[in-house]
């Protein structure tokens, strides 16, 4: 009887047999192993095959220091079944850093790879992910960016075909509303209507303020700025 990866081969005891020899090869080259087996045991269970392989196995019986000679046979592994790719691969959530990604597990799965990258070109990440998982937030991306996506489940050695998808972060907002609310000699206070969700604003302004300022990062709470230091008349 043979799996994927085990195939176990009986053979009738021989009388005084103090011990037996199972060696095993591929029909198609590689290395011998080979296991010794009890004398009382009429049976072994050859380990960590490969699916869809064909392994010559010789069994030869030990009566002390005597050997006998080698019984062999022919055994082919069945084929291994295509794992199969995970379904309902999908982007839920999208915002400027962040894409949610969910998808229907795959029964017999032990794990996940995830595999992402730029769609105009750059680095290409991955992160494995345990069997349980159905879901990831995927972050430190860039906002308005173009993503290529894909997903393979895992089981073993195994990796199955993978299910892409192509996603958009969300583009930076854009400050609306923005003018001077109070003018004077050497400065200007500013005003805007904040974006939601903004982390920060960036501010800049030319020529330079006194001491060289042509900017400032704000809070992404602000809604109001003075900039002092200007020079009369620029």
């Amino acid at each position: 009887a043979s799996r994927s990866n085990v195939a176990r081969v009986t053979w009738v005891g021989v009388p005084g047999a103090t011990a037996y020899r199972v060696v095993w090869s591929r029909r198609d080259g590689g290395s011998e192993n080979s296991r010794r087996v009890p004398g009382h045991i009429s049976s072994f269970d050859i380990p960590d095959l490969e699916g869809g392989v064909s392994y010559t196995v010789k069994v030869t019986a030990l009566i002390g220091n005597r050997e006998g000679n080698p019984v062999s046979i022919i055994v082919t592994t069945p084929e291994v079944a295509p794992l199969s790719p995970v379904s309902s691969f999908q982007v839920t959530e999208a915002s400027g850093h962040r894409l949610r990604l969910t998808w229907v597990p795959v029964a017999g799965s032990t794990g996940y790879r995830l595999v992402w990258r730029p769609s105009e070109g750059g680095a290409q990440h991955s992160q494995q992910l345990p069997a349980t998982a159905s879901s990831y937030d995927l972050g430190g991306l860039e906002p308005g960016q173009r993503y290529h996506i894909s997903i393979t489940s895992l089981a073993g050695s195994r990796e199955s075909e993978p299910a892409t998808v192509t996603a958009i972060t969300a583009a930076p907002g854009q400050v609306t509303n923005l003018q001077v609310t109070e003018v004077r000699r050497d400065s200007v206070t500013l005003t805007w209507t904040p974006v939601p969700g903004a982390s920060s604003y960036v501010l800049s302004w030319t020529p330079p303020a006194a001491g060289g300022e042509t900017g400032r990062t704000l809070p992404g709470a602000a809604s109001s700025q003075r900039v002092s230091g200007l020079r009369l008349g620029d």
